[in-house]
């Protein structure tokens, strides 16, 4: 009998690269991560393609493919609807697969889920859930507004308010609305009068307080919220607002956001990289507001199991991903973004973030106590991010599709389209007659048009080197051989040469008809995901667009998996990259639970201690 854990923590640290953490772990700047690999098991793991955030944690918390559990892009397809219209892939109710902390409930464990992509609203109630979707965006149905800045005077950095009048009303446009200040602007601060007369000094060096105030959305919502002085590119003194969040409404059920607040902690979810991309806020306060996310998350795991007693905790950050995106550029010498001069402060921004993620880790051991084993693990790796593909634009110049782009993106001119790339990435659909809502081409001449699609995308060259750029085009029954496929899928799904990303929401349709593009700091954006406008020339780093296993420059596809706790090998490497569907199973198993119904993964049989075979060797990783 396999020694159990009786108890273990889930931890996903979103795009955590497995070359930088063995890198920066043997440096010593990740005691923990160090920690954890010398009295357990870790091993570099595959993504299910394509390698986003969405499809993978579905992966991870299902133990399932994705034509099993129905994510199968960022944004999900259905059957019967607009090819173009897509629903978000982190609503639980698209899940059709059981997740793994429904299961341990169904066992009689008690489950506390925090901030997990894909489980929110929560589907037992059994379950405890705090937090948000789990999304890299920054628009959470859970929050009153997102972060904002304020400034007194011109220029206006993009998306902040002009509060030129000495009236200043909390909030954004869309969001909730909140309390009226009379500001006042000064050289090093600003002082903001509410009125009832309450002063609210903000500074330059500091964050104030977290104050509470009342905000219409649907009615009178109590929301908190903190304040700093930051100063726009243009050096302009200006007041930037951190995400408001709501004091209740966060948790299921509803009383466990009174129990963190009895702690005296402000739960938010991780406000992302929208002050930073906007220019509102510098790298270091950005980094400081992911630490407090952390530290506010393992405080609230540590509240909350001091009153319940857990069995089984999952928490998740998207720190890594987003610091990626926006620095690898810098400190990768295949980037366009490199330069040497500046590639140490392009890392440091991004090890400081695996620092923090280390010390998050050690603030979860310390708070659940050496019962629980800790699992940790990343939904996909990071590639430099070197040119970029529009996939219509390769349709439009194959003569499969037909659109017109304006101002507020591209419109698709469906009588004349055969095939059109969406929602995201990796997935080009067909236009099908009885089929989808507008579908001209006839159910005999499918197997042609796929075959057209295929020719297309891996015809593409890149102009400067002759190099083909689609590597993988397949129809969408040999996909099944990866786990894609099905109803939601594309008719053919395809996978980038590395370093070249191929996504319709980073470049759509557009009036060029480029099809390749170097990327790089030439490009000034003011874009974001979901404005169907060129985007791709803002992030430094590309994941999900080519196959699991390839590696680029300091980086790579695969994603993180560690393992350690009663029963674990202790410094055990494995040298087979087991899969991320693999996760579920070995966990259920090593708990002494039944797998998610429809889970798909192995137990990974090697990584317990007492399953060595008789030889001294191990089972290499089947049932």
């Amino acid at each position: 009998m396999t020694s159990r854990a009786n108890r273990v923590v889930v931890v996903g640290l979103d795009g955590a690269v497995p070359t930088l953490i063995k890198e920066w772990a043997d440096e010593g700047r990740l005691p923990t991560l160090r920690g954890l690999m010398a009295r357990g098991t870790s091993a570099p793991a595959r993504s299910i393609l394509p390698g986003v955030t969405p499809i993978n944690w579905a992966s991870i918390a299902t133990g399932a493919y994705p034509h099993t559990h129905g994510i199968v892009d960022f944004d999900v397809h259905l059957p019967g609807e607009p090819l173009d219209l897509g629903h978000d892939a982190f609503d639980s109710t698209l899940i059709t697969a059981e997740f793994l902390w429904e299961a341990a409930a169904g066992a009689g464990r008690k489950c506390l889920v925090m901030n997990f992509p894909g489980g929110w609203p929560p589907r037992d109630a059994r379950v405890h859930w705090v937090g948000g979707v789990g999304s890299p965006s920054s628009h959470g149905d859970l929050q009153l507004c997102s972060s904002m800045y304020y400034v007194p005077a011109g220029p206006v950095p993009r998306d902040a308010r002009l509060v030129s009048d000495g009236t200043l009303i909390l909030g954004t446009p869309g969001g909730a609305l909140g309390p009226t200040f009379a500001v006042s602007w000064r050289d090093h601060d600003i002082t903001l009068r509410a009125s009832d007369g309450t002063l609210i000094d903000v500074r330059e060096d500091a964050w104030t307080p977290w104050h509470h105030a009342a905000f219409e959305r649907h009615g009178s919502v109590s929301g908190h919220f903190r304040l700093r002085a930051t100063r726009s590119a243009a050096g302009v003194l200006g007041l930037y607002c951190s995400q408001i969040y709501a004091d209740a409404g966060f948790s299921a059920p509803t009383s466990l956001a009174d129990e963190i607040a009895a702690d005296g902690l402000e739960y938010v979810d991780y406000c992302g990289a929208r002050g930073f991309d906007r220019g509102w806020v510098d790298a270091p306060t950005m980094l400081e507001e992911a630490e407090h996310k952390l530290k506010t998350m393992a405080a609230s795991v540590a509240a909350l199991q001091r009153r319940h007693d857990y069995d089984v905790v999952f928490v998740k950050t998207h720190l890594l991903d987003h610091l990626e995106h926006a620095f690898w550029g810098g400190f990768d010498p295949l980037s366009p973004w490199y330069g040497s001069d500046d590639a140490p402060v392009f890392e440091a921004n991004v090890r400081r973030g695996y620092e923090l993620a280390d010390a998050f880790l050690a603030d979860l051991q310390a708070a659940l106590g050496p019962d629980f084993g800790m699992v940790v693990v990343s939904d996909h790796g990071q590639l430099p991010h070197l040119k970029a593909m529009s996939p219509n634009n390769v349709l439009a110049a194959a003569g499969l599709l037909k659109g017109t782009v304006s101002d507020d993106g591209p419109v698709v001119d469906w009588s004349q389209t055969r095939a059109c790339a969406a929602t995201c990435l990796g997935h080009v659909y067909v236009n099908l007659a009885g089929r989808d809502p507008e579908g001209i081409v006839r159910p005999e001449d499918y197997e042609t048009v796929q075959a057209q699609i295929q020719d297309a995308l891996l015809a593409v060259r890149d102009p400067e080197t002759g190099e083909r750029v689609v590597e993988l085009a397949i129809t969408n029954r040999e996909a099944a051989a990866l786990g894609q496929g099905g109803e939601r899928a594309g008719d053919v799904i395809y996978a980038m040469r590395p370093g070249y990303s191929g996504d319709t929401n980073w470049f759509p349709l557009t009036a060029d008809g480029a099809t390749v593009v170097r990327v790089g700091p030439q490009h000034h954006i003011e874009a974001d995901f979901g404005d169907r406008k060129f985007i791709a020339g803002k992030f430094g780093s590309v994941h999900g667009c080519s196959l699991p296993t390839v590696s680029l420059g300091r980086g790579t596809e695969l994603a993180t998996f560690m393992l350690a706790g009663p029963g674990i090998r202790a410094g055990y490497a494995r040298a087979e990259h087991p899969e991320l569907v693999d996760v579920a199973p070995t966990i259920a198993d090593w708990i002494g639970i039944p797998a998610p119904r429809q889970a798909q993964g192995r137990v990974l049989r090697d990584v317990f201690a007492d399953r060595q075979d008789v030889r001294g060797g191990s089972d290499p990783g089947g049932e």
